[in-house]
């Protein structure tokens, strides 16, 4: 998932800073684009929001045992816009992990609607389902970071179910799945399609019930760590 504060920049903020355009009545979109930039950053994650999250080195095995918030997946009423206010935050980013994740299309939503929320003046986020709970601009990011981990946690269990019912079709195939899951305890979650991070796609590709000399030739491949088999990565739902 993009974060919020992707996009190209030329040249730095200039040395007057932001105090001439927050709060100015200004419109975001015709403000500089370092501007926009500047006031995007404002949502990047905290040291300490980084520490609570899997960090991106992660091993597969260890991913699969972080206990994320549960994802809800529904429409949401409340403009977003309305969501963000200037009062004092008193909500911690800790306490998201103890929260429902927003729904996918109202975080981009909330992104999206970010940039002019700060050029306005506002420095936190109403919890639209708690009136009285503030909580940190960041807070956007953290969601979406959450739901790469949950979108990644699916895909790779999924890729292990594969795996497990490869085995159960054909036994002889248990001694190249123990190798597999020991070549996943070196393998990172993110890491770019040159390693087994493609996993979970390249068994995508396969049939989940069909005993075929092709899936018992991948798994063999897996064992081996042999990727030329595999395409392109989609770690995302």
């Amino acid at each position: 998932m993009t974060n919020c504060t992707t996009m190209a920049i030329d040249h730095d903020l200039p040395a007057s800073g932001l105090s001439e355009w927050i709060g100015k009545n200004k419109t975001f979109e015709k403000v500089p684009q370092d501007v926009q930039y500047a006031l995007m950053k404002r949502l990047d994650l905290s040291a300490d929001a980084i520490h609570l999250l899997p960090a991106n080195s992660l091993p597969v095995p260890q991913l699969l045992e972080f206990s994320a918030p549960r994802l809800v997946d529904g429409l949401q009423i409340i403009s977003p816009a309305s969501c963000f206010t200037d009062l004092e935050i008193n909500t911690t980013v800790v306490s998201l992990l103890t929260f429902d994740i927003p729904s996918t299309s109202f975080v981009q939503k909330l992104c999206a609607a970010a940039g002019q929320a700060i050029l306005d003046g506002k420095t936190s986020l109403r919890d639209w389902r708690n009136s009285d709970r503030y909580l940190p601009l960041e807070a956007i990011e953290f969601w979406q970071w959450l739901m790469d981990v949950i979108h990644a946690q699916k895909a790779w269990n999924r890729a292990l179910r594969w795996l497990d019912d490869q085995v159960k079709r054909n036994p002889t195939l248990e001694a190249l799945q123990g190798r597999v899951k020991q070549i996943l305890i070196r393998v990172a979650w993110r890491k770019p399609f040159s390693t087994l991070g493609n996993f979970a796609t390249s068994v995508w590709g396969l049939s989940w019930s069909k005993a075929t000399p092709e899936a018992d030739s991948k798994v063999e491949d897996l064992a081996q760590g042999n990727l030329a088999f595999i395409k392109s990565p989609q770690v995302h739902a």
